[in-house]
């Protein structure tokens, strides 16, 4: 027996030694794992620093506040096909931060038009105005449950936007008979009114997208979350519940960052917060401002006009005829064109409101836009007849009157250039290109002049040819154009397509579009900048644009 151990090639004593050590070895195991466990703890609190800072809820956080928040977090892995969070009209009880791995967020068809954007490119998510405000004038309802917007009219005095959509959103076309699979949950896909086909909104949240959170605008009342959120492969989530939430706002340190966050993405939107074309409010009119630049650009305006007239009836004329007529009118002229637009767009603002459609909004903002150059038209007339003295021999005030249906349609193209149009390019000028109000109100008027002066050429040289001579009719005049158009065709063109290419020269490149474009980028030019720089209120200011705007017309901005 005393050879047995010595069969196994181990002594007693060893026996001892192996026994003794082993719990040694176990330890070192233990402590090994302990500190891979801790490195990995380490590496996924400081991923999910990281990400939390490309959220604007949490960007301004101190450090120490940032690691309070994110202690409080609990750990959700998921696997793809895993449902995080609400499904699509239940509360949001937690909002979710993904530090790897993808989700996609789904929305189906009946509410399809909010914006999910929770990083720093888009302050949280934003919904569709007219359904916000649809739902604050329907609040009380339990089954509505949506979230009014942030930048809705409410807050920015506007009932509609252009929201900066930096994300791309693909829409699914589903059958609306179907259903498509949501995980864990049933399906939100769209089902259109009446059958057919529906479209649903996805959109990835996650790692190496610019959106990272979702629910973080939402989770703090637990308002009803407006999609569904599916992972869309393995990963890592971190999720702060509702009632945490709340607490952490008690901290001050913390609140305070969260209000420095929100600030400063409610700043950088503004900055890039763009007005469409219709929503542009009108300056308050600086009458004497408006009155000089008028006066000077009359006479710019009245030489541009003879050498039009010229060039579509060959007959040279005056530069300057009537000016003891024409300054006045065009003060007047002008001046019209700004306060008939601030007088309709304050009555259009008082008649908007939460109930209104979006049909009746569009239509009511139309009438800022459009009827300033109806009522002016006349006056235009009367400008137009002055330098036609030469080739109509009619008196003054009755040949003013020729030529008044495409001119009412030039005179509307107008209004809107000079408003609307020249605002909204100005707005658009990039701010590393120019930073000058006046530069950039240069530049807003040239690229409106041009936009204007291309559109409103074909009515412009049919109210002339009219007012020059008023016994042939449009249709004559408009085949004169176009046998002009037909001689200035290339050589080569097949003789079947000559009238065509002849039609289409006379509407897209007709006879005087460059005189044309010139003069009405000219007398932007002249109008809005000198109007601003005579306008005293602007002077030593360095308030933007839409700050000047929002003052001297809050109902809008």
């Amino acid at each position: 027996m005393t050879g047995h151990p010595a069969s196994f090639g181990v002594s007693t004593e060893a026996t001892g030694l192996v026994l003794a050590t082993a719990p040694d070895l176990s330890s070192q195991e233990a402590a090994d794992e302990e500190a891979r466990e801790k490195r990995r703890v380490e590496g996924e609190m400081k991923l999910l620093a990281r990400t939390m800072r490309r959220t604007c809820l949490f960007s301004h956080l101190d450090e120490a506040d940032l690691r309070a928040v994110s202690n409080a977090m609990d750990r959700v892995p998921f696997k793809a096909g895993d449902r995080l969070g609400a499904a699509e009209g239940d509360p949001t009880q937690a909002l979710y931060v993904i530090t790897r791995g993808k989700v996609e967020r789904r929305r189906g068809f009946g509410l399809r038009s909010r914006v999910v954007d929770e990083t720093l490119h888009g302050m949280g998510d934003l919904p569709d105005p007219e359904k916000a405000e649809k739902a604050e004038s329907d609040k009380g309802s339990p089954s509505l449950g949506v979230e009014t917007a942030s930048w809705s009219s409410k807050v920015f005095g506007l009932g509609q936007v252009s929201p900066p959509v930096e994300q791309v959103i693909e829409q699914r076309v589903v059958p609306s008979d179907g259903l498509e699979d949501m995980g864990n949950s049933s399906s939100p896909s769209s089902r259109g009114a009446g059958g057919g086909v529906g479209v649903e909104q996805v959109e990835l949240v996650g790692e190496s997208q610019d959106l990272v959170a979702f629910g973080t605008l939402h989770a703090l009342d637990e308002a009803a979350s407006f999609a569904t959120t599916v992972a869309v492969s393995d990963g890592l989530a971190f999720k702060l519940g509702s009632p945490q939430l709340r607490d952490i706002f008690d901290n001050g340190s913390v609140a305070r960052g969260v209000a420095r966050g929100l600030s400063a993405e409610i700043f950088r939107m503004s900055d890039r917060y763009r007005t469409p074309l219709f929503e542009q409010p009108p300056q308050v009119v600086n009458v004497a401002a408006v009155s000089v630049a008028a006066a000077f650009e009359a006479y710019y305006r009245a030489a541009m006009n003879s050498l039009m007239n010229a060039s579509l009836t060959g007959q040279a004329s005056a530069l300057f005829p009537n000016m003891h007529l024409q300054i006045p009118t065009r003060v007047a002229y002008i001046n019209g064109f700004k306060a008939t637009r601030q007088w309709l767009s304050n009555e259009v603002d008082a008649r908007l409101g939460s109930a209104t459609t979006s049909a009746e909004r569009a239509g009511l903002l139309l009438v800022p836009a459009l009827l300033p150059g109806v009522l002016m038209t006349p006056v235009s007339g009367l400008l137009e007849a002055c330098n036609a003295g030469e080739s109509n021999p009619e008196p003054l005030f009755r040949r003013m009157w020729r030529g008044l249906a495409p001119r009412c349609v030039r005179e509307v193209v107008f209004g809107v250039g000079l408003n609307q149009l020249s605002d909204y390019f100005e707005e658009r000028v990039p701010s590393e290109f120019a930073t000058s109000k006046v530069l950039r109100n240069a530049l807003g008027s040239v690229t409106a002049g041009l936009v204007s002066g291309y559109l409103s050429h074909v009515p412009h040289n049919l109210s002339t040819m009219k007012l020059l001579d008023p016994k042939t009719s449009y249709g004559g005049h408009f085949n004169v154009l176009v046998k002009k158009a037909e001689a200035g065709l290339p050589v080569g063109i097949p003789s079947s397509a000559v009238p065509a290419a002849a039609v289409a020269r006379a509407l897209l490149w007709p006879t005087g579009i460059v005189i044309r474009s010139t003069q009405i980028v000219g007398s932007f030019v002249l109008l809005n900048g000198i109007s601003h720089l005579l306008d005293v209120r602007l002077w030593g200011s360095s308030r933007s644009r839409d700050t000047d705007k929002a003052l001297s017309h809050p109902g809008r901005k």
